[in-house]
């Protein structure tokens, strides 16, 4: 168990960073910015880490981690996130400025929320009872909602199976759905390998499955979002809320939900030049739901369609950035990191009418 231990150390470094960090702006710019206040967030998170890895610790089984296990790249993952932004920290306390540091804070929250995908994807794997228990098993397959996938992954791997290499996954999907898929590996990746361990999971198929599925129609929804400039990935609200500060009225993005995964979230600039975010659930078996009214959508594209004076103009993704495709409206400015103003707490979303959820949503 020393790899759960050394996480949860660099967690404990890391949350007592995000505690001092106020001290790190000068004393004649006090309370211009305020660090701990606008990383709590962070430490919501930091203190999940501990919440997830405890009960590990206490767990009868005392061997050293294997790397190449389950267990061994899931936990080695969350430790590389965690080790990653404890030095970007330790960057930042060399030389901080307050006329950078909202550039800052959104590299912060990218590192934030691919440790919170960590998180999720061990607490969905493993429990601190199977570890007990010399006999038991991962959920594996069972843990995938879609039918489809479930069947697939259980023929493929084993039911008892929780993670494979990406390169045998993505052959076997190739097979599966009986198409090349090479020329979009790169993007798939990205959303279906969202943790960068270079492995896939049933938490991860399971997630892109909430997303895009059911399997077998998975890649023609999931590239109909990207190639069409609607879906910006695994961004975070407030680097959503820099992306879209002073675009016109209907400029859009579509993201993956931080507090929901399977979800998605949208951001997009009002008539009052307000930014504004809103969360589009996952509904089963397929399709996208607003919490009011509930009615349901087919895919991102048909929710846009749906809601035409409200999301007008999508602001793109690296898809078509790359393929030359058009629907990509960044200057040659706004690809380089500016500064993102948050947006108002107090807005509610016109397009929903529930309150807006929290920033980092």
């Amino acid at each position: 168990m020393d790899t759960i231990w050394e996480c949860m150390n660099i967690a404990s470094k890391i949350a007592k960073q995000v505690e001092m960090s106020n001290n790190l702006v000068p004393k004649n710019q006090v309370g211009v910015v305020t660090p701990a206040t606008d990383l709590q967030e962070v430490a919501t998170t930091l203190n999940g880490v501990r919440v997830t890895l405890v009960p590990f610790v206490t767990s009868t089984k005392k061997s050293k981690v294997v790397l190449e296990s389950p267990f061994g790249i899931c936990i080695n993952g969350i430790r590389d996130s965690l080790n990653d932004l404890h030095l970007f920290f330790k960057d930042l306390e060399k030389e901080f400025s307050v006329y950078t540091w909202k550039t800052q804070k959104v590299k912060i929250y990218r590192k934030d929320f691919e440790l919170k995908q960590k998180l999720d994807q061990f607490s969905a794997l493993f429990s601190a009872e199977d570890e007990k228990n010399a006999n038991a098993t991962s959920p594996g397959a069972s843990s995938i909602q879609d039918p489809e996938g479930r069947e697939m992954w259980a023929k493929s791997f084993g039911e008892s199976t929780a993670i494979v290499p990406w390169s045998v996954f993505f052959s076997t999907l190739e097979g599966y759905l009986g198409t090349s898929l090479k020329d979009d590996e790169e993007f798939i990746k990205m959303y279906l390998n969202f943790t960068k361990t270079d492995h896939v999971s049933t938490y991860e198929l399971n997630v892109w499955l909430k997303m895009f599925g059911p399997l077998k129609t998975s890649m023609k929804r999931a590239m109909e979002a990207i190639r069409g400039g609607l879906l910006c990935g695994y961004v975070p609200a407030i680097e959503a809320s820099l992306l879209l500060e002073g675009k016109k009225d209907g400029t859009y993005l579509f993201r993956c939900s931080k507090t929901q995964p399977g979800s998605f979230a949208f951001t997009y600039v009002d008539n009052m030049q307000k930014v504004k975010h809103c969360l589009l659930y996952s509904a089963s078996p397929n399709g996208l739901t607003l919490k009011t009214p509930p009615t349901v959508y087919n895919s991102l594209n048909e929710f846009a369609v749906a809601h035409p004076t409200k999301l007008k103009h999508p602001l793109g993704n690296k898809y078509t950035l790359k393929k030359g495709l058009p629907g990509y409206e960044f200057s040659e400015k706004e690809k380089k990191e500016s500064t993102p103003s948050a947006p108002d707490v107090n807005n509610i979303c016109v397009v929903c009418m529930d309150p807006l959820l929290k920033l980092y949503s």
